[in-house]
């Protein structure tokens, strides 16, 4: 089946988005930031403790379980460790800031389909959570 909108235009204009995001200053830095830490096996180590601690506090969440002060503990010890290791750290925000763009960016596309328009500011404020305010989400 064809796209709705297979035409050269929308392809020229994502692309034309794709290139203002990429010129932005504060995405060459994180690009860097991310490149610095893909360099880094220590950053890389303390980075991956810390995520895979908070999977296992998230599975325990899901299976009913309460984690016990050792384990928070244990996370808040990583999350310092991070915090303290300038490479892994810079990774940290740079990731919530790509993260962040795609998110954005993600979200206005989706509403524009759903609504048949441009979303307006307060309506892109409005919405939360992974569905959107109208119950939406895949099935």
């Amino acid at each position: 089946m064809e796209n709705l909108l297979d035409t050269p235009t929308i392809d020229t204009k994502s692309r034309e988005l794709c290139q203002f995001i990429v010129d932005q200053p504060e995405f060459a830095a994180a690009r860097g930031h991310i490149e610095a830490f893909l360099e880094n096996a220590e950053a890389q180590a303390v980075y991956r403790a810390w995520q895979e601690k908070g999977q296992e506090l998230h599975r325990m969440s899901h299976e009913g379980l309460q984690p016990n002060d050792d384990d928070i503990k244990q996370m808040e010890a990583l999350r310092e460790t991070v915090m303290k290791n300038e490479i892994a750290s810079d990774f940290a925000e740079a990731e919530s800031q790509m993260n962040g763009t795609f998110s954005t960016v993600t979200k206005l596309l989706q509403q524009t389909l759903q609504l048949g328009r441009v979303p307006s500011v307060d309506e892109m404020n409005a919405e939360s959570g992974c569905c959107g305010g109208e119950g939406g989400g895949g099935g």
